[in-house]
């Protein structure tokens, strides 16, 4: 089992690599001028596509090829020799943060189209659920505090297992 200050440092080193990662994409998308359509084009790419050994800007270009070629519906407004075009003015390390991104989509988000434009404006991230679940862990807590200060107990109680519900599905979410 590992010291509680050691699992703290490497959960923090964690969380501040996730913000990289995120900050590397919206920087790319606006440096590189990706469109939102193609931006969504990169989650489709890695939908149900788990991260390999090799993420670099090779990886992702053949990726995007042959999710063009498997699937040409969906690139219906999306110009994929355009993509292909920015894609190869990243960096290994920007298409590594890409991969990453979407691949955390998958994983963490749920599929509906409002998350994805969500989550590729950056309104929702990795880092703003971990928050949403903290919050609502903290409610529970408070509920709990309450619940011991107060007679009125079945009311507190259902509130506190709501909330504590609520946060554990929301870390089941992004942990499992």
């Amino acid at each position: 089992m590992l010291d509680y200050g050691i699992e703290l440092a490497i959960k923090q080193h964690m969380i501040n690599a996730i913000s990289v990662i995120n900050d590397t994409v919206l920087n790319a998308r606006t440096n590189k001028r990706l469109t939102a359509g193609e931006m969504l084009m990169l989650l489709n790419v890695f939908r149900d596509m788990p991260l390999t050994a090799t993420i670099d800007k090779h990886t992702l270009d053949l990726r995007i090829r042959d999710n063009a070629e498997l699937y040409p519906e969906q690139w219906a407004g999306v110009d994929k020799d355009s993509l292909l075009e920015k894609i190869d003015k990243f960096t290994d390390w920007e298409a590594a943060c890409f991969q990453i991104w979407a691949v955390d989509f998958w994983q963490v988000c749920n599929t509906d189209t409002e998350a994805m434009q969500d989550y590729v404006s950056g309104k929702n991230n990795v880092l703003l659920q971990l928050t949403r679940a903290c919050s609502t862990v903290k409610d529970a807590r408070e509920f709990c505090e309450r619940f011991k200060r107060t007679g009125v107990k079945s009311k507190l109680i259902a509130q506190a297992q709501e909330k504590c519900g609520k946060a554990v599905e929301m870390l089941e979410r992004m942990i499992l």
